[in-house]
């Protein structure tokens, strides 16, 4: 028998070295994708975390205004409360980045200043407020000429509301005076010079007799508020009748003003559901009236429409109470005319935009110079005589 040598014993087989070869070779690709997948992830994390932080840096107010809202109201069921909730709502503003993309770096530095205010109201609330807006020339002359610095008048023709009843400091807090501080601050450079003309408790009828003496003659942005003293009868035609002749005559002013239709809701339409004088949505003259802003391309702003789903079917929690005086649930308290306020103010942001990418131009006057239409409701032209006695 011969022996081997024993180093020659311990020697591995081809085989066995083969194996084992094959064996670290696997354990080698085994650490390498562990390798590979961890930092992989690591760089995956390091993605989302960058541009999670690039979208909310990026986003505007509006944006995270929005984002934050819906995070938040389906856990704030209870305890709702005007001030408690208003940082839900306030901060909806314009999104300047998108609309100044568009625009020069001049233009960007005159609309600025319309971006600084800030609504109560949600965005798609404001949207349902601007019913009819037409070709709005009237309007678009009048903000061309507060952007060249021009002296513009600006008053309000209604009842108690736009008076101010109701709100704490009459000419600071109620809505028009929050309108004509907007104007102010937009249009640094002009001299805005503002005149409410209201009369409590009376309807458009004596204002039909009385426009002269709560107007100035050369007037050149005017509201008119009439729905809330009109009464609901929306089938009442004599009504419909007095108001086209008083809307003609303000559109016939020597400055032939923009006439702005700021409709609000007449008492009953904020009672709570169930009340024996409870009014439903389509009990006003809004509707009617409507028909007369169609007619004569008056822009048409509905107060009912911004407020319904907020207050009425309590959309983020909110009631009539949250806006109105708990006496009549007519008159609003300071929070209902911010919101007032912010109808107007959307619809004059809007139009200065549409301006800033539309200008001025000659369709816009010769829109102008179109006559007034014969009436609406036929014969029904406004008197001549001034037949106010007070």
């Amino acid at each position: 028998m011969s022996l081997s040598h024993p180093l020659q014993a311990a020697k591995p087989s081809k085989h066995a070295w083969n194996s084992g070869v094959a064996v670290a070779s696997q354990q080698s690709k085994r650490v390498t994708a562990a390798l590979t997948l961890r930092w992989l992830t690591v760089l995956l994390v390091v993605l989302v975390v960058s541009s999670t932080a690039v979208f909310f840096t990026s986003m505007t107010a509006e944006q995270l205004t929005t984002y934050q809202l819906h995070l938040t109201v389906a856990k704030e069921t209870i305890g709702r409360g005007w001030q408690r909730n208003f940082h839900r709502l306030a901060g909806y503003h314009w999104d300047a980045k998108h609309a100044s993309s568009l625009l020069t770096n001049t233009t960007r530095n005159h609309l600025q200043p319309l971006w600084n205010y800030t609504f109560t109201l949600p965005l798609p609330q404001l949207q349902r407020s601007l019913i009819y807006l037409g070709p709005n020339q009237r309007l678009r002359r009048v903000l061309h000429g507060l952007q060249q610095g021009t002296t513009t008048r600006v008053g309000v023709i209604g009842g108690s509301i736009s008076h101010g009843a109701k709100a704490s400091k009459i000419g600071v807090t109620d809505w028009f005076s929050l309108v004509g501080e907007f104007l102010r601050n937009s249009y640094p450079h002009a001299q805005v010079l503002l005149r409410n003309g209201c009369l409590p408790a009376t309807p458009s009828a004596l204002m039909d007799m009385c426009l002269e003496q709560s107007i100035d003659a050369d007037v050149d942005l005017l509201f008119i508020e009439y729905v809330a003293n009109d009464g609901a009868n929306r089938f009442d035609e004599t009504k419909a009748k007095v108001y086209e002749r008083l809307l003609r005559k303000t559109l016939q002013q020597r400055h032939k003003p923009a006439v702005l239709l700021m409709q609000l809701m007449p008492k009953g339409a904020a009672f709570e559901t169930g009340h024996t004088d409870k009014l439903q949505f389509f009990h006003t003259l809004e509707d009617s009236y409507g028909a007369l802003a169609q007619y004569y391309d008056t822009p048409w702003l509905s107060w009912r429409n911004a407020m319904w789903r907020l207050a009425e079917l309590h959309r983020y929690g909110y009631n009539w109470s949250d806006f109105m005086w708990e006496k009549d649930f007519m008159h609003p308290l300071d929070p209902g005319h911010k919101a007032i306020a912010d109808v107007a103010i959307y619809f004059l942001q809007q139009t200065a935009l549409q301006l800033a990418m539309n200008p001025y131009s000659i369709t816009d006057i010769d829109l102008l110079q179109e006559p007034l239409p014969t009436p609406m409701f036929p014969g029904n032209y406004e008197g001549k005589n001034k037949l106010c006695v007070y």
